[in-house]
């Protein structure tokens, strides 16, 4: 892992629906070693024989997607690794005559766990700063209403919060966002430099913790840590033509790696809504999912058996979605045979996510979700994780892209 590449990733806001910043960092360190454009469907590169190379490519769905194909071989029916953009927002829904701003919720937030933090607003001309707080009025009239909204009596609402940008009016506030501005939770220690254009500060994004190099903190950084070993994962196996001097070597262990293709997915926390087109579009068999699992050893999280610092986890059911036995069986047999940990976990819930949407899309694909422990506090403060658990999930991933994994259908 290289830190200061990950910086630079965790500070672009990519709130649901809005990842196109983040989306073009990764088109331009993709295309630094080489990668190029492809346009879909039926682009330059077409469709390959067995053993003809294309080199390494890009490409955008119509949803927002970043897929990055097999360099050689089919471009469908493979081995098909995905990863999130997105992280959990706001969305303005209405600007006052005073300025203030009313939101609603994308993704996993509650409005109790929100009020009082700082926001960053993807705005008209640029980013901006607000800070939401709670509509004293509105609570007082919403106590007497809340059996009538299906709330229990005294729980906060979203339409009782508004976010303040230092506009002194709308006509003010109009000049900065609009109905529809998207934005995310910010962490105010974390900023150095102005946010927004392709300058954006790093210094503090994150922060080791303890005595020791192993623990890091970070907004967002679950989700971002996994799209950066994505794309650590392609750096390494697809072997591109020319690599850029910062890249990393190609490991031995995937010098022969099977066809594989990558997909960054958007609106992922709405739903896994972009995985459903990706998947339609690759039929991948299998789809190994990647997504942060909070971790359970520490007071701030329920009772459960993830561990931060015991290794990657196999998620045998989130939600809806559920990983095939399988496929969970070849993982664990490659992990066992390589040493490295590997933690199991099942929640309930029936949010779907890109575990199910993915498995369920098209004809359906063979499913495999493999999780990051996170320690990740209420209210999209900022997630620790350990580089420990991060590298091991890696090389797992690299075993499994060099040795493939076992196609036969065993029901």
């Amino acid at each position: 892992m290289k830190t200061d590449e990950l910086a630079g990733w965790v500070a672009i806001p990519a709130p649901s629906g809005r990842e196109a910043r983040l989306r073009g960092t990764i088109v331009r360190e993709l295309e630094a070693f080489g990668a190029r454009p492809e346009t879909l469907p039926g682009g330059p590169g077409g469709p390959s024989g067995p053993g003809e190379s294309r080199g390494l490519c890009w490409q955008i769905d119509p949803l927002g997607n970043l897929i990055v194909p097999p360099v050689h071989g089919p471009r469908e029916g493979v081995l098909t690794l995905a990863a999130p953009l997105d992280e959990p927002g706001v969305v303005v829904t209405h600007i006052d005559e005073q300025g203030y701003l009313r939101f609603d919720l994308v993704g996993n937030l509650e409005p109790s766990e929100i009020n009082g933090r700082l926001v960053l607003l993807q705005g008209q001309t640029g980013d901006c700063f607000g800070v939401i707080a709670l509509d004293r009025r509105l609570r007082q009239r919403g106590r007497g209403n809340a059996g009538n909204s299906g709330q229990a009596a005294g729980e906060l609402r979203a339409e009782e919060l508004f976010i303040d940008i230092g506009a002194p009016s709308r006509a003010e506030a109009e000049r900065e966002v609009t109905v529809g501005s998207a934005g995310v939770l910010w962490w105010a220690g974390i900023w150095s430099d102005a946010p927004g254009g392709t300058g954006e500060g790093t210094r503090g994004v994150l922060i080791r913790m303890g005595s020791g190099p192993d623990r890091l903190a970070g907004r967002a950084l679950g989700r971002r840590s996994l799209a950066y070993l994505l794309f650590d994962l392609i750096r390494s196996s697809a072997a591109p033509p020319a690599v850029s001097p910062s890249a990393s070597p190609v490991s031995p262990a995937t010098a022969a790696a099977r066809p594989a293709a990558f997909v960054f997915t958007v609106q992922s926390l709405l739903g896994g809504r972009g995985i459903q087109t990706a998947a339609f579009r690759l039929e991948p068999d299998p789809l190994i999912v990647l997504m942060p699992v909070a971790a359970h050893d520490w007071p701030a999280a329920d009772p459960g058996e993830v561990k931060l610092g015991g290794g990657p986890v196999l998620v045998l059911k989130e939600g809806p979605g559920t990983s095939d036995r399988d496929l969970a069986a070849r993982l664990e047999a490659v992990a066992g045979s390589a040493g490295i940990p590997l933690q199991r976990h099942v929640a309930t819930g029936r949010m779907a996510n890109d575990l199910s949407q993915g498995a369920w899309a098209g004809r359906g694909a063979r499913a495999l979700g493999l999780g990051l422990p996170v320690r990740a506090a209420a209210g999209g403060g900022p997630e620790i994780i350990a580089t420990a658990d991060w590298t091991a999930l890696r090389e797992l991933l690299l075993r499994l892209l060099g040795e493939g994994i076992d196609h036969e259908q065993r029901r």
